[in-house]
């Protein structure tokens, strides 16, 4: 009750927690899936883990050799131990394969209660809170994560757990929360290299906390010197734990195999085609859902834009093909959550570089540099690697974070103006938040009806 007290938002994440646990006893583990293909085929992330199950030990061939395979280990090291223990306890081995997404649900739990921290650490009031909150919990594409097989899940936990110790060693510097802070961004890494994208934003806060003044003291070189004295062996100690934990596995493959860091396979449906132009422009749509040439449309979704929203609301999929009752509220959900996002990117310049706007210099260097990052990974992965599948938010889904944070002060701000037109934008986005919450729930349990 002192860390988490009955109220609110704690009845709002006992919800989020239900609505997942619901989206995976309805979800078999070959379900709308990332590159998990299924248990038993030798490929895949499921594959992956079947290797580790049965070998215990890491691939001795080259990881390209098998679709999935040059992932870093530590998620499918973890579930491989997890179904050990589930088969050990006598649980049918079918089933262990299924329970490997209660893993996935404790990380999107932990997104859940992370993300509470930080919108609490960043001074959100009530109806901040509330919005802010809202959207974390109820956003499909942590619905579904929490019933994924592949590595997002732990990834962006990780990384959402990283903003939360980065945040709290600025204000109380100490060897915990460096430790810790090192831990989640290198086991991030171990699980997933996009998951260093949060290192930026943290760089700039250490650098920020050298140059910060304590009270008895003013700015100067010596200042620096003196804190850089002060703080050496607790970045010496950050460094020596995360780079270890973040790197290996990739640099062992350089050096066995000759794969390049940064390497990522050709996947999905090309898009080579469609001009940047015409990608970054051109916002044709003809339904909320994605469009896929495989489930009958005249083209693949191809505007970076409108592949991010979407994605962020249905992963890649069309749920009328299953049952057109959650259509009315899939297009109810997509109009609140482009109306949010709208307002969240207007939140975002405002708070940033408003020099009234209430937010901490700290906050507003470490949240701008992790949201352009988040920006720049997504651009960056889906005009170098020209398919449907990499405009997927699901690689930068940490960007929900300081978007909902945003909005949430916007909540705050204009909760508190009495004028016409700070009551309209409040009651904007109260109304599209609850609208979002409540979709997103229906859509949701909806499509558990109908057996997939």
């Amino acid at each position: 009750k002192k860390y988490l007290p009955l109220n609110y938002i704690s009845v709002m994440i006992g919800i989020g927690v239900f609505l997942r646990l619901a989206y995976i006893l309805f979800t078999p583990v070959w379900c709308r899936q990332h590159d998990v293909i299924d248990f038993g085929t030798g490929i895949g992330h499921a594959g992956y883990i079947e290797y580790l199950f049965e070998h215990k030990a890491l691939p001795d061939f080259d990881p390209r050799e098998k679709w999935a395979f040059f992932q870093p280990p530590l998620h499918h090291i973890i579930a491989a131990i997890w179904m050990k223990i589930n088969v050990r306890l006598g649980i049918l081995y079918r089933q262990a394969q299924e329970n490997v997404q209660v893993l996935s649900l404790f990380y999107t739990g932990c997104i859940m209660i992370f993300s509470y921290y930080i919108f609490k650490m960043s001074g959100l009031k009530k109806w901040g809170m509330r919005v802010a909150c809202s959207i974390i919990v109820f956003s499909p594409v942590f619905i579904l994560m929490s019933g994924s097989l592949n590595n997002d899940p732990l990834c962006i936990a990780l990384q959402v757990a990283a903003i939360y110790f980065a945040l709290k060693w600025y204000q109380q510097p100490s060897y915990l929360s460096i430790i810790l802070l090192a831990f989640c961004i290198g086991a991030s890494m171990m699980t997933k290299v996009s998951g260093g994208s949060v290192a930026p934003a943290v760089a700039a806060l250490f650098l920020l906390r050298l140059m910060k003044a304590d009270e008895e003291e003013s700015w100067s070189v010596l200042h620096v010197l003196h804190h850089i004295k002060k703080y050496i062996l607790q970045f010496l100690v950050f460094g020596v734990i995360c780079i270890p934990i973040g790197l290996w596995f990739p640099i062992r493959n350089l050096i066995r195999y000759q794969i390049p860091l940064s390497y990522t396979p050709a996947v999905g449906e090309g898009l080579s085609q469609y001009s940047i132009l015409r990608r970054i422009f051109d916002l044709r749509m003809n339904s909320v859902y994605p469009a896929m040439i495989n489930n009958g449309d005249a083209y693949d979704e191809y505007n970076v834009f409108l592949g991010m929203i979407k994605s962020s609301l249905f992963g890649e999929y069309n749920f009328s093909v299953m049952t057109g009752l959650v259509t009315p509220f899939s297009v109810v959900l997509f109009l609140a959550a482009v109306v949010l996002a709208l307002l969240a990117f207007g939140a975002t310049l405002y708070f940033l570089f408003h020099k009234n706007s209430k937010m901490s210099v700290p906050d507003k260097w470490f949240f701008g540099i992790f949201y352009l990052s988040q920006l720049f990974v997504y651009f960056f992965f889906a005009f170098k690697q020209a398919y449907f599948s990499s405009q997927d938010i699901r690689y930068v889904a940490g960007i929900l974070v300081p978007q909902s944070l945003f909005l949430g002060l916007l909540a705050d701000r204009f909760h508190e103006d009495p004028t016409p037109k700070g009551k309209a934008v409040f009651t904007t986005i109260v109304i599209c938040s609850q609208l979002f919450a409540i979709c997103s729930t229906l859509i949701y349990f909806g499509i558990g009806l109908v057996r997939s």
